[in-house]
């Protein structure tokens, strides 16, 4: 009966140190797990980052574009203005115009002037 109970306890010891190693197993590969769950975390955060970086750069780029919409030139803007500016380069050309004409007429008249002093005197 003895050696039944003995045989018993080793099997038993068998059995555990069996299970014991399967633990241990268990336990290298929860490890692993936990590291890449860390490595997996750090990258979360890292990626966190990032897409915070994105996203304030985002805001700051729309920002901009309204400031650009708010003060650029619109196409009728730019219509008025080239608009404006033929009036004046058609009254600067009639401006330079009449003063040719008048230049050549006051040389005209001091010609005329010219011929009266003699007569004159």
């Amino acid at each position: 009966m003895e050696d039944q109970i003995l045989k018993k306890l080793e099997n038993h010891d068998k059995r555990f140190d069996s299970v014991d190693k399967r633990f241990d197993s268990m336990d290298d590969r929860l490890d692993v797990v936990a590291r890449t769950v860390v490595d997996n975390q750090n990258k979360l955060e890292q990626h966190d980052i990032r897409l915070n970086t994105l996203a304030v750069t985002v805001v700051d780029i729309k920002e901009q574009i309204n400031d650009i919409k708010e003060t650029m030139a619109t196409k009728s803007d730019i219509g008025n203005l080239s608009n404006t500016l033929d009036e004046l380069v058609g009254l600067a050309k009639k401006k330079d115009q009449e003063l040719t004409f008048m230049g050549e007429r006051v040389r005209r008249i001091e010609d005329d002037v010219k011929h009266l002093k003699p007569m004159s005197v």
